[in-house]
């Protein structure tokens, strides 16, 4: 994969006025064209959420699997949120998982919550205690683990759920899945432990630890 850097002429051009005042027009430009048509994609997208069925949900999945939704508003940020939702969506479909992430609103707005609420509990664990983190651990942060821990109970979120939301928001997705993944086997929860390894097997692999412990689980489980 190419990587995409910055040269230094690029680089002082975007702390020149004239950049900000193009980026200025940009923004412009895009709410003369597309606000109106944002308003009634929020306004179809809460319609169906409204429906609160699985054939609403598979109608939302079809409507974004439109590459022009994508090029359009996949900046524009309750739209995004919506991107997130489809794949947890149907991932859990395809995992029988019930409930599945949209049993959990009937509004965009109490999913951009949900979201925002998951990002900054991570965040918490993250970046409270850096002073004693390490490459596999988060210093003293139990309080911020628990309130995670405690919030994607209530809230019934699967580790699929909660997979996409730390390969979305976090920094550093596979340091925090690992972590996550030790702290429900410490709490003797190996269905949510096992889930978290499988997602990060497949988006991270070459982990030895990782492959031992789902080889081990498979032949004991059948």
């Amino acid at each position: 994969m190419k990587v995409l850097t910055m040269t230094p002429e690029e680089f002082l051009y975007c702390q020149t006025e004239e950049f900000a005042l193009e980026k200025e027009l940009e923004e412009k430009d895009w709410y003369e064209s597309y606000e109106m048509e944002e308003e009634k994609l929020i306004n179809q997208i809460n319609s169906l959420l409204e429906e609160h069925s699985l054939e609403a949900w598979d109608r939302l999945l079809t409507m974004f699997h439109d590459p022009k939704l994508h090029e359009i508003y996949a900046d524009r940020e309750q739209i995004a949120i919506v991107y997130i939702l489809l794949n947890i969506y149907q991932y859990e479909r395809y995992e029988e998982i019930s409930p599945v992430i949209f049993e959990q609103g009937t509004h965009l707005e109490q999913f951009n919550d949900l979201i925002r609420e998951i990002k900054f509990l991570l965040w918490h664990i993250a970046f409270l205690d850096i002073e004693h983190s390490t490459k596999s651990d988060y210093g003293n942060t139990e309080s911020q683990e628990q309130e995670l821990f405690d919030y994607v109970e209530i809230h019934h979120l699967s580790p699929v759920a909660l997979f996409f939301c730390v390969n979305t928001i976090c920094a550093d997705p596979p340091k925090m899945l690992l972590y996550l993944a030790d702290k429900y086997m410490k709490q003797n929860k190996l269905y949510n432990t096992m889930m978290l390894l499988k997602y990060y097997d497949a988006h991270y692999p070459g982990n030895k630890d990782v492959k031992h412990i789902l080889s081990e689980w498979e032949r004991i489980n059948g």
